[in-house]
């Protein structure tokens, strides 16, 4: 392993700070602990050539460490670096640029904005080769029983909401010892186009409280922490999605589509597709094609025929307003398309399956 990052895992080990790395069977695999009750870490590097830098920020309650690296250095390490894993739960947020989490022999690519909730003792590594900016929150079993057990007496119907969405019922599940092989995928819905300034807020503040804490500041973590959270479980901002370990991760691809799809209605331009999923146009194209058979444009056609279905049943908008809600401007158009998939008009399915749901 190269001599700089011996030396960090070494301080680790020896000084007693807040993060203990040991060798488990063999040295491919490293289990970490924290000693804090939770531990923030901040990794930027400034780009791929060798002359870069790799920057590691930690910060903790009880100390602050930087540690600074040549990128040549930082490859050289990858390649020596195995899988870890861990007793506390992480939060990887994707500030800025792209990273690989490779989790057991699988590999899913992160981009601005998405982020994944990590269960404990799961084999993982990230993967940085260019610039990018990560915030990683480290958070103990009893930091979050610790939060648990302040919001049973919380007062506001809001607060319970967000314990009883996804990401607290995944830690409480794995808490209380329900079995769950999967960690949670959550990235930005389409039309959140201010979820970097919103999370960079947000990490800019707890960096900046661990840095100066004053009176108060280990409230202030935790808010800033719940604020995160709550700001993940709002349905208009993320989506949040339990991932299988064995999730090959074109599927994985596959679902962020149908999401991103949802997302937009159906009417999404492949550059669009490009930007959001860092992947070209033409490999999503294919993976829709592999799991439905169908073009990418078929596939966006067929779920806006499937919603228009939902709306003639479960409401009572005249069809033509249905048919522009979902970008349709030609009604002959429209009625054919129906009629192919279905078998029958708009209104004619409207008049069967409407009273049939009565």
């Amino acid at each position: 392993m190269n001599n700089s990052y011996s030396k960090i895992n070494n301080d680790y080990i020896q000084n007693g700070t807040t993060l203990k790395i040991r060798t488990v069977n063999e040295p491919s695999n490293s289990f970490y602990q924290i000693t804090s009750q939770y531990q923030v870490t901040y990794e930027y590097c400034s780009g791929n050539h060798d002359t870069d830098y790799f920057n590691t920020l930690i910060l903790s309650p009880l100390e602050n460490s930087l540690y600074t690296i040549s990128m040549s250095q930082h490859k050289q390490y990858q390649v020596a670096q195995g899988l870890h894993y861990h007793d506390f739960y992480e939060l990887m947020i994707v500030l800025d640029g792209n990273v690989i989490h490779k989790i057991g022999d699988r590999e899913y690519p992160y981009g601005p904005g998405s982020c994944c909730l990590i269960n404990r003792n799961v084999k993982h590594i990230e993967r940085i080769n260019s610039s990018c900016k990560l915030l990683y929150l480290d958070l103990s079993i009893d930091f979050i029983n610790e939060i648990l057990t302040t919001y049973r007496s919380i007062c506001f119907h809001e607060e319970i909401d967000v314990l009883n969405q996804e990401i607290f019922n995944f830690i409480n599940n794995d808490i209380h010892g329900i079995t769950q092989d999967a960690y949670l995928d959550i990235f930005p819905v389409f039309q959140n186009t201010k979820c970097l300034a919103s999370l960079h807020k947000i990490a800019d503040n707890l960096l900046n409280t661990l840095l100066s804490p004053k009176f108060g500041a280990s409230y202030l973590i935790k808010y800033l922490i719940c604020k995160l959270i709550e700001y993940f479980s709002q349905k208009e901002n993320y989506h949040i999605f339990s991932v299988p370990y064995s999730l090959q991760p074109d599927l994985l691809l596959f679902s962020r589509v149908q999401h991103l799809i949802e997302d937009t209605n159906g009417k999404i331009r492949r550059k669009d597709l490009e930007t959001h999923f860092h992947y070209s146009a033409n490999y999503i194209t294919k993976i829709v094609k592999k799991y439905t058979g169908l073009s990418f444009y078929n596939y966006c056609l067929t779920y806006l025929l499937k919603k228009a279905t939902v709306l003639l049943i479960s409401t009572d908008k005249p069809i033509l307003s249905i048919m522009e809600d979902l970008g349709f401007s030609n009604h002959t158009y429209f009625y054919k398309i129906f009629k192919a998939q279905y078998g029958v008009t708009p209104k004619a399915y409207r008049e069967k399956y409407k009273h049939s749901e009565q």
